[in-house]
């Protein structure tokens, strides 16, 4: 999943919920950007320039909110990486060296553990409450 920034919350807690659903030890990953307030240099530049495209960033998420979003759906062994973590551990070596991800960009993943039934009584998972932050940048 490499869209969240363009997703709504909504969009997001469904995906999440319908992916939870599938096989136990299915894995999911995806990156975020982080919220405005703590991006890198350049950041409202290509902010900017998403949004003239027809295609602006709506969604962010802190280190924190994308943790507790997976967990809330009950995903298992999650593991963040910061734009850092990203260049060291897949861009280690490349050649020619690459410039790697900006400092704004995350990575996240985790792990279905179970398959729970899908609830036709219960509030559905999109009403749970939003921990991301949405701005229009």
């Amino acid at each position: 999943m490499g869209v969240t920034a363009y997703l709504t919350d909504i969009a997001i807690n469904d995906t999440l919920r319908q992916i939870a659903q599938w096989a136990p030890h299915t894995r999911l990953v995806f990156d975020f950007l982080l919220p405005p307030e703590l991006g890198g240099p350049g950041r409202s530049s290509r902010a900017d320039a998403n949004r003239a495209s027809g295609e602006p960033w709506i969604t962010f998420f802190t280190p924190e909110q994308a943790e507790d979003r997976l967990h809330r759906f009950g995903y298992l062994d999650i593991e963040h990486l910061d734009h850092l973590g990203i260049r060291d551990r897949y861009l280690a070596g490349s050649r020619p060296p690459s410039p790697g991800p900006e400092s704004s960009q995350h990575l996240i993943r985790g792990r279905v553990a179970h398959n729970p039934p899908l609830s036709r009584t219960g509030p559905a998972m999109s009403a749970l409450p939003i921990t991301g932050t949405r701005f229009s940048v």
